[in-house]
Order: C-alpha cells, then structure tokens, then sequence
C-alpha cells in the first residue's frame, strides 16, 4: 500500500479562505423608503448563518408593523441617534452603544425615536431574510406601502405581522 505524505502534496482542490473586508461607505445599498440599508454581509461567506446590515435615516421613517420571525434572530446595536425598540413588553429608546437581541418568536418593531438622524446595526441569523427587504424596497419606492402588500412578502419569509396590545 502506498503511503501518502500530505506535508508535502499541495491541497489544489481546497479553497482557501479570505476575509472580507467591507470599508466605510461600502457595501450594497437598499433603499427603504427613507431608511438606507446597506448590506455588509449577506451571508455569502458565512455559510448563510449570519448576515450584518446597517441602516441609516435622516430623520423619521415608517416603522415596520410589529412581528414576529419564525425562523430568524435579529440583532439591533445603536450607532448613532436613538432608536425606538419595542421587544416583547420592553419599549426602550436605544442610545448609541444599545445593542437588543430579539429572539425567534418575540414580537418586536422599531423606528426612530427624534427627528434627528439614526443609524444602526442589524444581524440576522440566519442570513435570509436580507431577500426580505430586496423584495419590499420597490413597495416603499411610491410612498407609504400597502400593509397587506408587506404582511404578504413578510409571511413569505416566515414572518407574522401581531398587534402588541
């Protein structure tokens, strides 16, 4: 039987890993209506575990209905601004440096809370649900978009629209 010495056999098949890099200002945007979404990672070198976006909005924008994802954490991490959050029973208005984790099954919304502008950090775990706001982005492109129209697209990615009453 031979013996194979793989100290000494370059690994030709194997595809080696790099990081990735994204730098200020870079990134794949989507635009929400008023809110900037630009996307830092999408999932593509996480194995579709983890995606990370940032938003950002000059001033107020329409707050998506309160939810809840069935198949996807959400992370929220303040950079700038305050944000608005209600998760749960907790209703807090995140200062820079806040960071929320929202669980599957807790029912959730956010917006901003000044007219001042907002920026922040938004994991999601796993990653696809970044395809959730390519496909709605065109509905906020007219205006305020027709709720059932969002319920529908939210509903395709394992998503409820509640009431937190």
């Amino acid at each position: 039987m031979a013996q194979h010495d793989s100290s000494t056999t370059p690994r030709t098949n194997l595809a080696t890993p790099q990081a990735n890099i994204v730098l200020p200002g870079e990134g794949r945007v989507i635009e929400v209506g008023p809110m900037r979404m630009t996307v830092k990672e999408s999932g593509e070198r996480t194995r579709g575990t983890l995606a990370l976006v940032e938003f950002s909005a000059g001033g107020a924008f329409h707050s998506p209905p309160p939810h809840i994802h069935r198949e996807h954490e959400e992370g929220f991490y303040v950079l700038d601004g305050e944000l608005e959050l209600t998760a749960g029973t907790e209703k807090i208005r995140a200062k820079p440096g806040t960071f929320v984790m929202v669980p599957i099954g807790v029912a959730h919304t956010f917006g901003n809370a000044t007219s001042g502008p907002v920026s922040f950090l938004c994991t999601l775990s796993p990653d696809h649900y970044v395809h959730y706001f390519e496909e709605v982005a065109p509905l906020f492109a007219a205006g305020a978009p027709d709720p059932k129209a969002v319920a529908a697209i939210m509903a395709r990615y394992a998503t409820e629209v509640v009431d937190l009453r």
